[in-house]
């Protein structure tokens, strides 16, 4: 894993989502539930996430 490169790009992108995601969280917004039913915004975000690879 240290031999690999670092994407700085791809990580400040993912870590900007998910600090939108916990100030959500914190402020109390409500999210909307998705088509697959319960389904919320951030679970939408994750399903999409990849990992560096």
């Amino acid at each position: 894993m240290v031999s690999e490169a670092v994407d700085f790009d791809s990580m400040n992108f993912h870590i900007q989502k998910l600090g939108a995601a916990l100030n959500d969280f914190i402020t109390g917004n409500v999210l909307e539930s998705q088509s697959r039913g319960c389904a919320t915004k951030f679970i939408t975000w994750f399903d999409t996430f990849t990992p560096c690879a």
